[in-house]
């Protein structure tokens, strides 16, 4: 029986070029993937560590009184929830104020890989007076 041409495969030459060729265009394809992957994921952290944050101005936002000072809570074990209120006396305020200004401060900070994020949302409320 006789072989034809077109009937005889790839010879190894070829296979090795065709597998040269797949490696050098699917290399640069693969780290694309991992560092949207990684976007993806700072996406997402950002966006929690956002709500927290704004979710935390609000909790202080629903207080009749505000008393200077700072706290910190933990949450689900990867981020971290600061809040700081101070008086904030820009302008001399009347003695018969029963309302004061007050600065309240919110920081969330977590940790992605090595390095060390954080997400700062500062607001001005009133408070009753002391």
């Amino acid at each position: 029986m006789q072989t034809r041409a077109w009937q005889r495969g790839f010879t190894l030459v070829e296979v090795l070029v065709a597998l040269v060729v797949a490696m050098v265009v699917l290399l640069p394809l693969q780290s694309l993937f991992s560092l949207g992957l990684r976007a993806g994921a700072l996406a997402e952290n950002t966006s929690r560590a956002l709500l927290l944050a704004e979710s935390g101005l609000e909790l202080y936002r629903a207080r009749l009184h505000l008393v200077p000072g700072e706290d910190i809570e933990q949450i689900d074990s990867r981020y971290e929830r600061r809040f700081k209120v101070q008086l904030w006396d820009f302008l001399p305020q009347p003695q018969d104020a029963s309302l004061r200004p007050y600065l309240v401060t919110v920081s969330v900070l977590w940790s992605e890989g090595p390095r060390q994020r954080n997400i700062t949302l500062s607001a001005l409320m009133s408070g009753a007076a002391e």
